[in-house]
């Protein structure tokens, strides 16, 4: 998550980290962190991992799922997360009007979610605090041509997730 709070390379912005300013830009691309370690310990010398939504752990299914970008980024290995609009998995892209969202949350090892937010075109449109391990989010969004929406979650020991955006067209 480091360099999605950099000011990203264009000023002018609004301070837009990397990921918006590509966003923001045209780019389809997901929410995707984890460690660039090359030692002995890689894969465990960080929480940080990229967490994909696939039909079963099979080398085909998790190519399909990263190609569609069903995934999302969280600092905490034991958290889930879930980003529907209108029925359909982060990474889709729906058609504009009013859409309805679905934003659910678990941690494995109940570690309280404090502040969920949904962003739409890389700002803050609607903030929870659930205060509890085991989120689950219903909403509606009005939404045009062009706009994304994607969803971040805080736990209270610092820990986040960002998922990957949902395009409207």
């Amino acid at each position: 998550n480091v360099y999605y709070y950099n000011d990203g390379f264009h000023s002018g912005d609004g301070g837009m980290g990397h990921f918006d300013e590509a966003l923001l830009r045209g780019w389809k691309i997901g929410a995707s962190g984890a460690e660039d370690n090359h030692g002995t310990n890689w894969g465990t010398w960080v929480p940080w991992k990229k967490a994909i939504l696939a039909n079963n752990l099979t080398r085909a299914d998790l190519f399909a799922a990263m190609k569609a970008r069903r995934f999302f980024t969280t600092m905490d290995k034991n958290l889930g997360l879930l980003f529907d609009m209108d029925n359909q998995p982060m990474g889709s892209t729906v058609t504009g009007g009013t859409n309805s969202i679905v934003i659910q949350a678990n941690d494995a090892n109940n570690e309280v979610v404090d502040r969920v937010e949904l962003l739409k075109n890389g700002v803050v449109i609607n903030t929870w605090y659930p205060g509890t391990a085991n989120v689950n989010i219903t909403d509606s969004v009005s939404s045009a041509d062009g706009d994304y929406f994607y969803a971040r979650i805080m736990q209270a020991d610092g820990d986040e997730a960002i998922s990957s955006p949902i395009w409207i067209s």
